[in-house]
């Protein structure tokens, strides 16, 4: 009997201690993998936090050297004004705010409202000297009437033209309501500007014979303009 009762209290004392220590096993086991959950969250937030900061340093530095590269070319833009384009330097100025000067001095007839004119131009902006437009690649250069505007290129140019003559280039500032208000709203623009044929109002009712010599003079010239 004794030995009965020594035997349960050994298997009862086992299996409480087995359970025991199952139970801090179990803690332990729970404890360990809310702290490694704790970890990984601390590295995961010092990670995220890391990152965040070395692409804001990034995009920081970024916004700086476009910022000094604007200020340069800004600056550059204003000193190069300030040597070519002073009005001191005889450069005159239309009623409507565009400065020019000839480049080049052309013949004949200086060119009167509702004159038709062929030209060819090219538009630069101020700030950095990139070219917008050009029609000196083109073998037929563009057909306008000075004076009178068809909204088929910038309104400056129907204005200047008007007081050139054949084989003049001039050379101007255009202010931005009279170039692309929308597109340069604060940036006034360079062009220049060359008279390749002009065609005077009355020339225009010519005889058949003498508007193919005509043609043929002005194909010529474009040729020539071309090359």
């Amino acid at each position: 009997m004794r030995m009965t009762l020594k035997m349960i209290n050994f298997i009862n004392r086992f299996i409480f201690f087995k359970l025991d220590n199952t139970i801090k096993y179990s803690h332990k086991i729970c404890l360990f993998n809310h702290r490694k959950k704790q970890i990984l969250t601390r590295f995961h937030d010092f990670c995220n936090i890391f990152f965040i900061s070395l692409n804001l340093y990034i995009v920081k530095k970024y916004i700086l050297s476009k910022n000094i590269r604007i200020s340069y070319l800004e600056d550059r833009g204003d000193a190069y004004l300030q040597k070519k384009y002073r009005t001191d330097t005889k450069f005159l100025r239309t009623e409507s705010g565009i400065l020019y000067k000839d480049l080049l001095d052309g013949e004949g007839d200086p060119i009167e409202e509702g004159d038709t004119v062929y030209i060819h131009y090219q538009g630069k902006t101020t700030n950095d000297f990139r070219i917008i437009q050009s029609t000196f690649k083109s073998i037929i250069p563009p057909k306008i009437k000075a004076g009178i505007y068809d909204k088929k290129h910038i309104k400056a140019i129907y204005e200047i033209v008007i007081g050139m003559k054949k084989h003049t280039r001039r050379q101007c500032i255009v202010p931005p309501h009279l170039a692309y208000p929308n597109h340069f709203p604060n940036q006034p623009l360079i062009y220049e500007i060359d008279i390749v044929k002009v065609i005077k109002k009355g020339e225009e009712n010519d005889t058949f014979l003498e508007r193919i010599k005509r043609n043929a003079n002005y194909l010529k010239t474009a040729i020539t303009s071309f090359f």
